[in-house]
């Protein structure tokens, strides 16, 4: 098993991008995750930086980033002449809507870029399973629209609130969603770690579904507010835990082999 790196959402959100020469791009704005899938569909950038293109918002393929070594930065692998001749789209008028989240739209994106659809390199996944839109349309949201949003069980119970999301940075996937637990379940004390397979958009509303049992969920080890599993090591070791608990498989093997 390789090396996990990860960062949580929040705080990738806001750093700043620059091109390999050490230029500055601009900024990552908000990264779009594929609820279905649980991996993000694309970064959305800013570029205030050398390109002054400072009106419009670009999607970019999270394989075109990486992170810079010893610091809390990216760069963008992408020629500077392609990123300025990228079509973007208005801060306001994001790609949100049913056209514009079709698979062929997404890819076009991709295409221009030079860089494969995440989803040729992943096999079905049970959230895949329940949707019928499987192979046309992607169902994503931004990371600063799912911070935040309340969870509750099945049977329609306040559970809490989606704290943060853990970005594997290799592989482009959600590691952990962590959640709080200050609804009925009245632990407000800790965090916890969810596969994020177990969640679900609740259909027609900004809240979350968590697919777990209310017992299970109330036994479960959490970790301290301000001791998250970020580690290596105990992200590693997390998400083997949390699987196991909640019964998913880690979300490392739904990659198919290179």
């Amino acid at each position: 098993m390789a090396i996990l790196k990860v960062l949580s959402a929040s705080t990738i959100r806001g750093d700043s991008v620059e091109n390999p020469q050490g230029e500055d791009l601009g900024n990552i704005e908000d990264i779009m995750i594929d609820l279905d899938r649980g991996m993000v569909a694309y970064t959305v950038l800013s570029f205030g930086g050398v390109l002054g293109i400072g009106d419009k918002y670009f999607a970019i393929p999270w394989d075109a980033l990486r992170i810079k070594p010893g610091e809390h930065k990216f760069i963008v692998n992408i020629d500077k002449e392609k990123l300025e001749n990228a079509s973007g789209f208005d801060k306001d008028d994001w790609p949100r809507s049913e056209e514009k989240t079709h698979i062929e739209h997404v890819n076009r994106i991709f295409k221009y870029y030079g860089y494969k659809p995440y989803w040729e390199r992943v096999r079905e996944t049970p959230s895949e399973k329940e949707t019928s839109t499987r192979g046309t349309r992607i169902s994503a949201l931004a990371v600063s629209d799912i911070e935040g949003k309340s969870i509750e069980n099945p049977q329609g119970e306040d559970l809490g609130n989606i704290e943060d999301i853990m970005i594997d940075l290799d592989r482009g996937m959600v590691a952990y969603t962590v959640l709080s637990f200050g609804g009925v379940l009245g632990i407000g004390d800790k965090y916890f770690a969810i596969p994020w397979d177990a969640l679900r958009i609740k259909p027609g509303e900004h809240k979350f579904i968590v697919n777990i049992d209310k017992e299970k969920l109330k036994n479960a080890p959490g970790f301290d507010k301000d001791n998250w599993p970020r580690s290596e090591e105990k992200v590693h070791r997390e998400v083997n835990r949390i699987s196991e608990y909640y019964g998913y498989k880690p979300y490392w093997e739904y990659l198919l082999s290179p």
